[in-house]
């Protein structure tokens, strides 16, 4: 079995494009397009993490914050190096030993 990571995240949905933001205090910020209805925010946010991180939407797990901008993901530690690299540095944090 894989290691997961279990990591926050602070979305703004509704946003004119789906992208990384910067970071929130020491939470990274994503910008999703999708409005925050019927759980649709939290269904683009677990596809676009997949689409940078080249992973299956699957992998991805909402553990908590499933009505509130901050969402705590569980996702695989194993995951494409190409992706953003702001989300590639923001992991590495949480995967440092």
């Amino acid at each position: 079995m894989s290691k997961l990571l279990s990591c926050q995240f602070y979305i703004q949905p509704g946003a004119k494009e789906s992208a990384i933001a910067g970071l929130y205090g020491d939470i990274l910020k994503i910008r999703i397009k999708a409005r925050a209805v019927d759980g649709k925010a939290n269904t683009a946010l677990i596809a676009f993490l997949a689409a940078e991180l080249d992973i299956p939407p699957s992998s991805i797990t909402l553990l908590k914050g499933s009505k509130n901008r901050l969402k705590t993901l569980q996702l695989p530690a194993e995951y494409s190096q190409n992706c953003h690299p702001l989300l590639h540095a923001y992991l590495r944090t949480i995967n440092a030993p």
